[in-house]
C-alpha cells in the first residue's frame, strides 16, 4: 500500500507558521499521511523546532510529527529536557541523526547509536537515516566504520524504520533494501524522493549524499530551459519511484523544502500509478 510522508524545516514567524499549517493541510488532503520537523545543528536553530511543534500541535491541531534530533551540541541533560517537552506535545517518534561536523563530548552522546539507546529507554519509536549511495564521510580516513556496519548498529539499537537520504537513482536503494533484509528484525524502509529543479542544487545534493552525477544527467539538464527544470526534476523523481514500486517498495518520504506546489504533482502521480497497479 502506498505510504507518503514529507518533512518541513521549522518556521517561527506568525505568518510563516500559518503558511506552514496551510501547506500541511493541502498535502494531507492530497494523501500525505505524516510529516516530520527538521532540527537545527546549533543554538537557537534547535529551539525553532520545539517552537514550531508547539504551534502546529496547539494552534493548528496537526497530528504529532516525527521530530528530527541530532547529537551535535547535545548533553544528556539537554536531551532529557527536550524529550520531556516533546512527549508532552504528543511526539511518539524521533528520527535520530548524527548531525553535520559532529564531535563527541563527555557529557552527551558519542554516536547516533547512543542517541538511539536514549530514545528507546524513553519509550520513543526511532527512525534512523541511511545513504543509499554511501555516506559522504566514508572518504575521510577518520571514518573507520562502514556505512553498512553503522546501519546495522542503528537497527540493533532499536531503530525500526530507515529513511533514506536523497539518491538520484534506484540502484543504491535496492542494495540497501537487500542489506536490511539480512538483519535479524528488518526495519521498515522509507525511500527519500526529492525533485530538484536547479542543476546546481542537483549536483550539490548528489555530492552531499555520496552519489556520482551521471553524464546523462548533465545532458538532460543542459538541453532543457531553466523554466523547464521543475518538470524535468519531477519526472526524474517519478521515474525512480516507479522503478522502486515495481520492485515492491511503496513507502516514500518527500523532500520539498516546505514547497507543496513542487510536491503536489508528484503526490498525485504516485497515487495514480498506485491505483493503476492495484486495478491491474
Amino acid at each position: 500500500m502506498l505510504s507518503l510522508s514529507t518533512e518541513f524545516f521549522p518556521m517561527t514567524e506568525p505568518a510563516s507558521l500559518r503558511k506552514l499549517g496551510k501547506t500541511w493541510a493541502r498535502l494531507q488532503a492530497a494523501g500525505v499521511s505524516r510529516f516530520s520537523l527538521t532540527f537545527g545543528a546549533l543554538g537557537a536553530a534547535q529551539d525553532k523546532s520545539t517552537a514550531c511543534l508547539r504551534y502546529l500541535r496547539r494552534v493548528q491541531k496537526t497530528p504529532p510529527p516525527v521530530m528530527h534530533l541530532t547529537c551535535r551540541n547535545q548533553t544528556w541533560a539537554s536531551l532529557e529536557k527536550r524529550l520531556s517537552v516533546w512527549r508532552n506535545l504528543g511526539v511518539e517518534r524521533v528520527l535520530a541523526l548524527k548531525g553535520d561536523d559532529f564531535e563527541p563530548r563527555n557529557d552527551g552522546p558519542n554516536s547516533v547509536v547512543e542517541l538511539i539507546d536514549l530514545l528507546v529507554e524513553n519509550d520513543f519509536a526511532v527512525s534512523a537515516a541511511a545513504y543509499p549511495d554511501g555516506h559522504p564521510d566514508t572518504a575521510n580516513p577518520r571514518w573507520t566504520t562502514s556505512e553498512a556496519d553503522w546501519l546495522k548498529r542503528k537497527v540493533d539499537a532499536g531503530a525500526d524504520e530507515i529513511v533514506t537520504q536523497f539518491s538520484p537513482r534506484p540502484d543504491g536503494v535496492l542494495r540497501l533494501r537487500d542489506e536490511l533484509a539480512q538483519t535479524a528484525t528488518p526495519p521498515a524502509l522509507k525511500v527519500g524522493l526529492m525533485p530538484i529543479p536547479t542543476w546546481e542544487r542537483y549536483v550539490t545534493l548528489s555530492e552531499r549524499c555520496g552519489a556520482v552525477v551521471d553524464a546523462g544527467d548533465v545532458v538532460l539538464f543542459e538541453h532543457f530551459q531553466d523554466d523547464e527544470h521543475t518538470s524535468l526534476s519531477l519526472r526524474l523523481a517519478y521515474a525512480n519511484a516507479r522503478a522502486l514500486m515495481l520492485e515492491g517498495l511503496s513507502s516514500f518520504h518527500l523532500y520539498g523544502l516546505n514547497n507543496d506546489r513542487l510536491l503536489l504533482p508528484l503526490v498525485q502521480a504516485l497515487k495514480a500509478l498506485n491505483q493503476q497497479r492495484r486495478a491491474a
